[in-house]
């Protein structure tokens, strides 16, 4: 199980000749810094994705297997990574990654944490917890950084 070290965000209206998705990153500094420190929260508390670390939230208009979906396709030569779609609506497309579209974000990224990878160990109430903690305290957020432990003396780096 590998602890996870990115989120990123990507929006497709249309797919190539071998029916994958034409994606385009679409976040501003604002919106990256917002999941960068999810990202850095979740961590700090052993979140996993499973097998890889990596997770691509790809918003796209076309239809795909159910509203959230989470592909199984693996690239071999990048096993570190997965895609997740998520269908939504030709306005919304349009408009996304405007500051007014943060929270459907947030809430998006929220209902595929909690939809593929709740555990025992990390149940939805935790991914939850996180990502609030985050997005609440933002720019003033503590994250434990580093942790270095000898016999006598414990450092945290935050």
């Amino acid at each position: 199980m590998k602890v996870i070290k990115d989120i990123r965000l990507y929006k497709s209206e249309e797919k190539n000749e071998y029916g994958m998705p034409i994606a385009t990153s679409f976040a501003d500094k604002k919106l990256n810094a917002v999941i960068h420190r999810i990202v850095m929260k979740l961590r700090e508390n052993g979140f996993s994705l499973g097998d890889f670390d990596h997770l691509y939230i790809n918003f796209v208009t076309f239809d795909i297997k159910e509203k959230i979906y989470l592909s199984e396709e693996i690239d071999r030569y990048h096993p570190w990574y997965r895609n997740c779609f998520i269908n939504i609506e030709k306005g919304l497309y349009d408009s996304i990654g405007e500051l007014d579209t943060y929270d459907f974000i947030i809430n998006a990224i929220v209902d595929v944490l909690t939809t593929y990878f709740v555990t025992e160990e990390f149940d939805s109430k935790c991914i939850k917890y996180c990502i609030s903690h985050a997005v609440e305290q933002g720019e003033n957020m503590l994250m434990r950084f580093k942790e270095k432990k000898s016999t006598k003396r414990k450092a945290i780096v935050f």
